[in-house]
């Protein structure tokens, strides 16, 4: 998981993928709108997540690729 938030949540990958990451998905913990997490970007070593509200939670992820 990451804390998440309209400027942060940054996930590094603990090893990077050889080629690049095909998928990466996001859930938030809370059940608000506002809290709601999306996956802006990602590559081989980072995805950058993102909610629309400036108070952090919880976002479970998890990432595929070779």
């Amino acid at each position: 998981w990451v804390s998440a938030n309209s400027s942060a949540g940054n996930v590094t990958f603990t090893s990077a993928y050889t080629t690049n990451v095909y998928v990466v998905t996001a859930t938030s913990n809370s059940v608000v709108n506002t809290y709601q997490a999306a996956v802006l970007s990602q590559n081989n070593t980072v995805a950058v997540i993102r909610t629309a509200n400036v108070t952090s939670t919880n976002v479970f992820w998890q990432a595929i690729g070779y």
